[in-house]
């Protein structure tokens, strides 16, 4: 039965994630996107895919991710509302198709593309993201980022510092978060989601304790004052960085004491260990299966 349950929660995943990633038409820009003001010259606009954090200056666009390729005329329509500017730069937080699949058609413009070097590598050769069944093309040469870089990268536009930390082995393989410190603004990618447990790419590079690892580096750069873009769902703050940290914690101190009595993944899951804990995005029995994954990938290091 319970091999069951997951299929049909893969099945489900697997549905709601195609139909977004082979979508030809663009829906009417007013249901497609909606665009934030988070503070000072940055927005987010929300829409299909993970979050785009946005800058607006004199010296043009910087966007933070940019959805699905699909999006592109709605994305523009929105970045017209406030600027008249081209985009300059495009920094892509991971390699998902649903945070860079926009890559071509911006590269194409002639905006510059900053990614993680891992990400980089990714987008050079077909992918395949095993929880959704989805086989995420190579992008052209338009979409491929033409600078990447290790551990960390600063960047000066529109008069403000622009901070890009590497986050390896947390949502992917070649994660980065973008901190804006004169804004107060940190733009988290995946590593952060307001949707309750998250989805963590496990078997191309993911672990919860790299995600843990790169949310308390956000905590340590936050106050009280920070606005936080989240890879999806509402602008959120530093007490939800510490309360989002603490149920990571939660879930993975239960599962990693269970683990550690030798019992099986099917047992593990009877626990129930996300209880108290819910995620409207991935299944329990697939969270604890990707995070019983990183206890046995800790084995083997």
């Amino acid at each position: 039965m319970k091999k069951l349950i997951l299929l049909i929660s893969s099945v489900s995943i697997l549905f709601s994630f195609s139909k977004l990633t082979n979508q030809k038409t663009v829906i009417k820009t007013k249901k497609a996107m909606r665009l934030i003001h988070v503070k000072d010259a940055i927005y987010m606009l929300e829409g299909i895919g993970g979050n785009i954090g946005v800058m607006v200056g004199k010296e043009g666009i910087l966007l933070v991710d940019d959805q699905f390729s699909h999006m592109h005329d709605a994305i523009k329509l929105q970045l017209a509302k406030i600027s008249t500017q081209e985009v300059k730069y495009v920094i892509n937080t991971h390699w998902h198709v649903d945070h860079s699949n926009g890559n071509e058609n911006f590269g194409k413009l002639g905006s510059t593309i900053i990614a993680q070097k891992n990400s980089r590598q990714r987008m050079l050769t077909n992918q395949y993201i095993k929880v959704f069944n989805h086989h995420q093309e190579a992008y052209n040469a338009n979409g491929i980022p033409e600078i990447a870089f290790d551990n960390a990268m600063e960047l000066y536009f529109n008069e403000q510092t622009v901070l890009l930390f590497s986050a390896k082995n947390a949502h992917t393989d070649g994660d980065l978060f973008v901190h804006f410190p004169e804004s107060n603004v940190i733009h988290a990618g995946d590593i952060f989601v307001t949707y309750g447990y998250p989805f963590i790419d496990q078997p191309n590079g993911g672990s919860i304790q790299g995600v843990i690892s790169a949310v308390d580096k956000m905590i340590a750069m936050s106050n009280h004052q920070t606005q936080i873009i989240p890879g999806h769902g509402t602008v959120s703050s530093k007490n939800d960085l510490i309360s989002y940290k603490q149920m990571l914690i939660t879930i993975l101190s239960r599962i990693e004491t269970e683990f550690k009595k030798g019992k099986s993944l099917d047992e593990i899951i009877k626990t129930h260990p996300t209880r108290g804990f819910s995620s409207q995005k991935i299944n329990e029995a697939i969270f604890v299966e990707i995070v019983v994954n990183n206890l046995k990938d800790k084995l083997n290091e």
